[in-house]
Formats: C-alpha cells, structure tokens, sequence
C-alpha cells in the first residue's frame, strides 16, 4: 500500500513537471488580459478570441501548474494565491519575453510577418504596403493570404496568420478600426430592370457579412430578388456585373469603368457601411507598433 502510494505521487510529480515544462507564454497573456479586465468576455473581445477559447486556454493553464487560478461566487471570480503569484509573476514574464523578442528584431534580422486581408485590399494596397515594410528599419517582410472574412480570421485563431486586415465578421471579435467605408450599388452599361421581375444580384457566397443584410434590406423593402452569381472572386464578379448578369453592391475600390451607380435609378435601399479593421493574433512576436503605423497610415488612406 505504501508503495502504491509512493509511486502515485512519484508519477504526479514527474506529470506536474512535464506540465511545466511546457506553460504556454500564449496562455500566460490571456491570463493577464483577464486579470486586467476583470472579464473572461471583456478580455477575449481584447484579444480577439471567443470567450470559449479564452475559458478552455486558461482551464489548460490551470491543469498545467496544478493550480486553480480562480475562486468564483457565482459569475464573479476573484485570484487564489496561487492566481496573484501567476499575475505578478506573468507579467514580468511577459514582459522580459517582449524584449527579447524586441533586441532579436532590431539586430539587424528581417522580420516576415503572415498577413492575411480581402481581395480587394490586396489588389489595391498591396503595392504601397510592401514599400512602406522595406522602408522599416530592419525591413519588414510579409506573405500574403487573400480570403474571404471568415477564413482569415479561422487561420488568425489558428496561429496561420498573425496580421488580419479585413471586413469584421459577425462570428468573431470587432478588431481596430482603421475606416469605415461606403457600398454603392452598380450596374453594367448594359443592364435593364423593368422591375416586373426580380431583381438579379451579384454577390459573395454564403458566409459573407453583409450578403444577409442586403438581401434582408431589399425583401423589407418589398423587392423580389434572385441571386444569379455567386462567387468571392472579385474579377468573376466585376466581369458578371459589367456584362449585365446583375446589379449588386461594391466598394469604391471595387468599381470599374463602365461599372455605372444605380441606386437613384432602381430605388434601391442604402446599403451598410462595411468597417476595415485590424487584428493582431495575440502570440504573434511581430513589431507591432510599426505594423501599425503602417498598415493604419497605407490601408485608412481612401485616395
């Protein structure tokens, strides 16, 4: 009985080591985010997480030092011993981390930063931002993701991307703001609508932030309507819309000669302004002061 006891303890030890060992540095900002906060919803709206992954990455972190974190009365927590240790501790953890990382980068080391945004960002400030990054001091190289909301933001969540410049979407958390833009509604030069028909559109597929507002719009507003294209490539729906397929709602940025408005034309409803954001994966050791300078200064320009 002894033995068995013995041996127990021996192999939860060597567990709890293991476990050390291997204490997330990611988890350890999580952490401090709530501490901070004071709200596991408040804190992962911060970091741009679900509260769901913010809970289960600090349940891991709990099982990793064998230690509960939180006491909690009700909704309400406040830190065990063992909680303000880890907080005080945390943060200087973290912040010797940081500058590591900061002394790494300036020692002259190129820094590749995975950036991910929407079609029609890349195609038209793709240029200006890959001359800015050279201009940084080390340079600042990135590779480029272009997808639609919901995909950047899953690779974001999964560590593929640690930059994200894109529309927000409603499954995930509003990043910073960098401007706000305005959809109009276009048509080819080509395109009659007696309105004894519905109305075709051309829009992004199924998943699209603002594909369900607009056709909820247009049915308030007593339209008929039918989707006769969808596709997130941009080009396929220019082209389709330049050659009389269907109307439908582009940003400035999106719209090409003989691309014409009409709105006024068709009564049409007014259309939402989409919000460019900025999210950062909270791990992600990349220069984030002069990434966002940058990227605030290239992608709020609207000229």
């Amino acid at each position: 009985m002894h033995f068995a006891r013995a041996a127990t303890k021996l192999v939860g030890d060597r567990m709890k080591e293991k476990n050390r060992e291997r204490i997330d540095i990611a988890a350890i900002r999580t952490y401090l985010e709530v501490c901070e906060h004071g709200s596991f919803t408040h804190a992962a709206r911060s970091l741009g997480k679900t509260q769901s992954a913010v809970s289960q990455q600090l349940h891991r972190l709990e099982a990793d030092l064998g230690q509960d974190l939180f006491r909690w009365d009700r909704r309400r927590f406040a830190l065990t011993p063992a909680g303000e240790i880890l907080r005080d501790y945390g943060a200087q953890i973290v912040a010797l981390v940081d500058e590591a990382t900061r002394r790494i980068e300036d020692s002259g080391q190129p820094v590749t930063v995975r950036l991910g945004t929407n079609q029609s960002r890349a195609s038209q400030q793709c240029g200006r931002l890959l001359r800015r990054l050279q201009e940084c001091s080390p340079p600042i190289r990135f590779t480029l993701k272009v997808a639609p909301s919901r995909e950047l933001f899953t690779a974001l969540q999964s560590g593929h991307l640690d930059v994200v410049v894109a529309l927000p979407h409603p499954e995930f958390p509003r990043g910073e703001l960098l401007r706000r833009d305005q959809l109009h509604w276009v048509r080819g030069p080509d395109f009659s609508w007696s309105g004894d028909e519905p109305l075709p559109l051309v829009l992004t597929t199924e998943g699209s932030p603002f594909r369900p507002i607009v056709l909820d719009e247009l049915t308030r507003r007593g339209f008929r309507w039918n989707v006769t294209m969808s596709n997130n490539n941009l080009l396929a729906r220019q082209g389709a819309v330049v050659s009389g397929v269907g109307i439908a709602p582009m940003l400035p940025s999106e719209i090409v000669p003989p691309m014409v408005p009409c709105a006024d034309e068709y009564s049409l409803p007014p259309l939402p302004e989409p919000e460019l954001c900025l999210y950062f994966r909270p791990s992600a050791n990349v220069r984030r002061d002069d990434l966002r300078e940058v990227i605030h200064d290239v992608f709020a320009d609207q000229s």
